[in-house]
């Protein structure tokens, strides 16, 4: 890998432009490269593939809401037994596709994520839009006749009838 400037040590300057760097570094804050990164493996302490979208600074969307695209700006959460549907208010994003800018928050579009959700649900359950806004609720056979979007799949247990956060696998589709 060929890097040029400061690292980890402001008293250490890298003289060479194309040199070998091994070993394990870390950054402890904020790190721009004007380049390509290019390695053969990525790995992240979160577990979702997020963008940010703009929304009105009017809608409070707490994370693990469902959104789709609407409202004033760019993205609102879902309406009762919505049957659109884009993704889901990330709390910590593994990877982030753009740049976060004011009102904007990371829409969750794959992977592994917090949700909100309501009733009865068992690990691998299917999921889908609930009658409360901007939570899901387990899909059922109805929903499939309704034409309601499966949002993602229960990775745990949930056994009472309030609503929670979940961690679901989410897969974002239009």
């Amino acid at each position: 890998m060929a890097h040029s400037g400061f690292i980890s040590d402001p008293e250490y300057t890298r003289r060479s432009q194309n040199e070998d760097i091994s070993g394990q570094w870390t950054f402890n804050d904020v790190t721009t490269f004007n380049k390509v990164i290019r390695g053969t493996a990525y790995a992240t302490y979160y577990a979702d593939l997020a963008e940010y979208y703009k929304h009105s600074s009017l809608e409070v969307l707490p994370k693990g809401t469902l959104v789709k695209f609407g409202g004033e700006e760019e993205i609102t959460k879902t309406v009762a037994n919505d049957r659109n549907f884009f993704g889901i208010i990330s709390s910590n994003p593994g990877v982030v596709l753009n740049e976060n800018k004011g009102d904007y928050l990371p829409v969750a579009l794959c992977g592994k994520v917090p949700c909100r959700v309501k009733g009865k649900i068992n690990k691998f359950d299917k999921l889908t839009t609930s009658k409360s806004y901007g939570v899901a609720k387990k899909k059922t056979f109805l929903d499939y006749l309704l034409f309601k979007p499966t949002i993602g799949i229960s990775l745990e247990n949930k056994c009472d009838k309030s609503e929670k956060l979940i961690e679901i696998f989410v897969h974002a589709h239009i």
